[in-house]
């Protein structure tokens, strides 16, 4: 063997051991990109590949994941958040993570409602002043519609809903849960933990 084709077996040898330092975190499925071993329940395409919620099968836990796409084929996995799911007595559990990276759809947010709860759409977002968490209040699908750009709704799919924005702010911590007929079920605003709302 002349030392030319040496060199060249020595650079191909090279060139993947480096490619594969790159790509070693690869998956050719999304559900394969997160560690552990888990079951995506709903995605949704972005600008940096895809956003998710996620079961975990081995325990009582579920998660918001950001996936990366490489080369159009492969995802990586891009941060996450995780949180166990709802007790009985709570009528949904949410979770939402940022990362450092500025990008589009870079805030995402997964609530996964109880079955009992009879939510069947969940909101993002405030317009109203409410002065103290123990206050009651009044509040319907009627509120969303008359302050459109306020507020993100989702139906709920398989008991999740999944929201994607670009930036976390303090108004888009404000969820809230909805029957069919657009009735106010649960609440969680900014600081405080999830809780029915029939006062």
């Amino acid at each position: 063997m002349n030392k030319k084709k040496i060199a060249i077996i020595i650079c191909v040898l090279l060139g993947l051991q480096v490619l594969s330092s790159f790509t070693q975190n690869w998956h050719l499925t999304a559900s394969g990109a997160i560690p552990g071993n888990h079951k995506i329940i709903i995605s949704q395409d972005t600008v940096y590949g895809k956003a998710a919620i996620y079961e975990d099968t081995m325990n009582n836990t579920f998660g918001a994941v950001k996936l990366r796409k490489k080369l159009g084929l492969f995802y990586e996995f891009g941060g996450h958040a995780v949180k166990e799911s709802p007790d009985r007595d709570m009528p949904f559990q949410a979770v939402g993570f940022e990362n450092d990276v500025e990008e589009d759809d870079s805030y995402v947010v997964g609530v996964k409602v109880n079955r009992d709860s009879n939510i069947t759409s969940v909101s993002l977002g405030n317009h109203k002043r409410i002065s103290y968490l123990n206050e009651p209040y009044e509040f319907s699908m009627k509120d969303i519609e008359a302050h459109p750009d306020q507020y993100l709704v989702e139906e709920v799919k398989d008991g999740y809903a999944l929201f994607v924005m670009d930036d976390y702010t303090d108004v888009s911590w404000n969820i809230r849960g909805f029957d069919k007929e657009g009735n106010m079920v649960a609440d969680k605003l900014s600081s405080a933990e999830p809780r029915y709302t029939n006062w």
